[in-house]
């Protein structure tokens, strides 16, 4: 029976309506599909990925990029996670081919019978679009889309899409991937959250801004607690676990890179010659991993030391007040906290107001709301400052020093006191070498890189003072001096640089020991034998000799006042290279802090391996490739070193020592060498042993700042370089060097630096470079009367 012709007219018609979609997608199907990418190239793809910085032993210390990420394997996600996503975003995700059909028609009745319109993306379809399109909302772009998710279900694995999802997705704050959201918001990985923290993190990517749970946290909370609804209706959480996860609030924070240790000023080197190697888009955003000679624990020690010595010469010269006063009558609670979250936390010091005094105590309020106490006896130090060498008397109570309102930092004791403290005037920076290759072990150019940027230890260029009297004196030590010659230590006078103007230098005690042995001179660091050495090496030969310890040519004029120090500005890191050579006998190492450089897979793609030691090279000969060059005769090294030991043990460094009962004076390996520069602008100190070779420079940004009369090299430095030597050494055997061949010893009368007499009982021990050992006997009846008395000042010598 055949149908009525209305009927088959209706019927064709019906076909032709239902097929006509049909149609159209395959049209537009074969429009775009011969422009589709291969996403077989998601195998090979790198994703954006910032530049991690580590220690020599693996350690973490920073990252630097333009976007956050932390990429992980879908075996790093936890279970939880995974649930979560599926129930908000794609519930039927392991069941479809990467285009959810029923899903489609769903949301499609669902379209047309409310106000507010609902997406249809499976979450294969957002992985192409967020790793091939754009988000323009255009039906060509939407059926490459889904033509895309096809083809990524047949070459992929949903544990594959998956990760590729959430390694990719966007969670503002520069967050990519779900690892890098998780440090972001709570300074935790993927394992550490709690089941409200991941539902939160899962409801940013329906809006980054919208649902931000820093700037918008009701909007966070609200997307929550509709994903943990979500994950109730699946079944994938019970009762009690939703109820739990709901009661709480919303504690995101922002929180930085998550980094095992800090070394901000090592880093950034390491940030500028990544870029200067690969430029900006390669080294912030192709996931290198750069590694540097920096060993985290001795790099952690002198950020400590450095800190802990500028704390305490702070301390010494007094309490320069609060940072700011507020009217508390002005302030409520709420606003005390918001103003003091925005007063940033400087060298472990943190900001707290004053809201109580007492004679005995002061309450302080901190950032995070709580309060605490301040007792007398942690601000019984803050005497007045009035300057660098006056303060005004001890105070008797509380209230002499604080007064409600007050901005201050402390640190925190214990039982809720805390000590009362302020930011160091001063600057400081510490670099640590490896003498036998020139590696920086540690460096720190500052108390705090987040106030000041600037890298004292390579940048700042100060007078080194009496640091720089080691060259001086080897200098004399290759022209045929030795640690008994006799030198007059007495006053002078002459002109530094040929002009008008008289120069008169003094010792820094003011007084003048006569004719003395040079080991004796180094000792006391005397200013005025260090300028006869100068005068009898002669300019040219003293300049030449200097620069062999890497001394810049422009930092070495012919100037008597570099006997002095006084006529170079050099950085620590210069200064550290040039005690190196005395340190590893003769050798000029150039500075190192990278060891090697992997792409985000971790192969090599730049590598700088350390240089040895031309141990078979004559001075002056160019050492093989890879080998540093000789530049000083091993002998000649090993004398200054041995004067430097007596620094430590009969110095300028002993007092420091001493009080201190230091376990380096245990040590017969340590050498090292104060300075100090005119009116104390600059204080240094010097130091090694064969292992380590450490500088410190202490003084202000503004070099016309003195320190203060009191506050030589071995006050105001040596404790930084004491601090870190004690750890660094700690656990070290000593490590003498036997005299190299050339050395001879003999007795050796001490006023006159002549052989001793048989039977002499003053005569002592001394070295020599085997062709410059005294032959001629001190004759007893020309010994000095007293060959330590002040020279008179009537009795100035002109030798310029």
């Amino acid at each position: 029976m055949s149908l009525p012709r209305w009927t088959r007219h209706l019927l064709c018609f019906a076909a032709l309506i239902l097929l006509l979609p049909v149609m159209g997608a395959l049209a537009i199907y074969l429009y775009v599909a011969p422009n589709l990418p291969d996403v077989t190239e998601l195998r090979d793809m790198r994703l954006i990925t910032p530049m991690q910085v580590y220690s020599r032993d693996g350690r973490l210390m920073a990252v630097f990029g333009e976007q956050r990420r932390i990429p992980v394997e879908y075996d790093q996600i936890p279970p939880l996670l995974v649930q979560a996503l599926i129930a908000v975003e794609d519930q039927r995700f392991f069941q479809h081919g990467g285009v959810d059909v029923i899903g489609l028609l769903r949301i499609a009745i669902y379209n047309l019978t409310k106000d507010r319109a609902e997406g249809a993306s499976t979450l294969t379809m957002q992985v192409a679009r967020n790793y091939f399109l754009t988000r323009d909302r255009t039906l060509t772009r939407k059926f490459t889309e889904i033509a895309l998710a096809l083809k990524i279900e047949t070459e992929f694995s949903k544990k594959e899409i998956l990760e590729m999802y959430l390694n990719k997705v966007h969670f503002s704050h520069r967050a990519y991937g779900i690892a890098a959201a998780a440090q972001v918001y709570y300074g935790k990985t993927l394992e550490q959250l709690t089941l409200d923290e991941i539902a939160v993190l899962v409801g940013i990517p329906k809006g980054e801004s919208i649902y931000n749970p820093i700037s918008s946290p009701k909007n966070a909370q609200s997307r929550r607690n509709h994903v943990l609804r979500r994950m109730l209706e699946e079944r994938m959480i019970d009762q009690a676990q939703y109820d739990e996860a709901l009661a709480k609030s919303i504690t995101s924070q922002f929180h930085g890179p998550r980094v095992e240790f800090e070394a901000p000023y090592l880093a950034e080197m390491a940030r500028v010659e990544m870029i200067n190697r690969y430029g900006e888009a390669k080294a912030y955003n192709e996931g290198l991993k750069v590694y540097l000679t920096a060993q985290s624990d001795l790099q952690m020690k002198a950020q400590q030391a450095l800190r802990n010595g500028l704390f305490a010469y702070d301390r010494r010269h007094g309490y320069r007040g609060a940072e700011q006063h507020w009217d508390l009558a002005d302030l409520s609670a709420e606003q005390i906290t918001q103003k003091l979250t925005e007063v940033p936390e400087i060298a472990g010091l943190l900001p707290a107001l004053v809201t109580e005094v007492d004679n005995e105590q002061a309450k302080i309020r901190l950032a995070d709301g709580s309060e605490g106490f301040i007792p007398f006896d942690q601000m019984k130090w803050a005497r007045r400052y009035v300057n660098e060498n006056r303060m005004e008397r001890t105070p008797e109570h509380a209230k002499e020093v604080l007064k409600a309102g007050d901005l201050i930092r402390v640190r925190y004791l214990e039982n809720n006191l805390w000590a009362l403290d302020q930011v160091p005037d001063a600057a400081a920076a510490v670099v640590v070498l490896d003498p036998r290759n020139g590696d920086i072990l540690a460096m720190s150019g500052g108390l705090d890189f987040a106030i000041s940027q600037f890298n004292r230890a390579t940048q700042a260029r100060r007078q080194p003072g009496s640091n720089f009297k080691p060259f001086i004196y080897s200098a004399a030590v290759q022209q045929g001096y030795s640690p008994s010659t006799i030198v007059n230590d007495a006053p002078i006078i002459g002109d530094d640089d040929g002009g008008e103007e008289i120069w008169r230098p003094d010792n820094d005690s003011g007084r003048y020991n006569g004719p003395i042995p040079l080991r004796t001179a180094l000792t006391k660091s005397t200013n005025s034998v260090s300028i006869r050495l100068f005068q009898a090496v002669g300019a040219d030969k003293m300049v030449e000799h200097v620069r062999r310890f890497g001394i810049p040519p422009e930092q070495s004029p012919p100037y008597p006042s570099l006997a002095l120090g006084g006529a170079s500005n050099l950085t620590p890191l210069e200064v550290a290279r040039g005690f190196a050579v005395l340190a590893n006998g003769g050798f000029l190492v150039s500075p190192r802090f990278l060891t090697h450089v992997t792409d985000s897979e971790g192969k090599i793609i730049d590598a700088f391996p350390a240089p040895v030691l031309c141990q078979s090279c004559a001075v002056d000969q160019a050492p093989p490739e890879g080998e540093l060059p000789r530049v000083l005769d091993r002998r000649n090294a090993y004398l200054v070193t041995d004067m430097m030991k007596d620094v430590i043990h009969r110095g300028t460094a002993l007092p420091t020592l001493s009080n201190s009962q230091s376990p380096l004076l245990k040590r017969t390996d340590i050498a090292g060498k104060t300075g100090t520069t005119n009116e104390s602008r600059e204080a240094w100190f010097s130091g090694f042993n064969p292992d380590y070779v450490a500088t410190v420079w202490v003084g202000f940004d503004d070099h016309r700042k003195p320190l203060g009369r009191i506050e030589y090299g071995g006050k105001a430095a040596l404790p930084i370089w004491q601090e870190w030597m004690e750890y660094a050494l700690r656990d070290r055997p000593i490590m003498n060097d036997l005299p190299p061949p050339g050395i001879v010893t003999a007795r050796i009368d001490p006023e006159t630096g002549l052989l001793a007499a048989p039977g002499d009982p003053d005569a002592v021990m001394e070295m020599f470079m085997e062709e410059f050992a005294p032959t001629e006997t001190a004759p007893q009846d020309q010994r000095l009367d007293d060959p330590y008395a002040p020279a008179p000042a009537e009795q100035e010598e002109p030798i310029f």
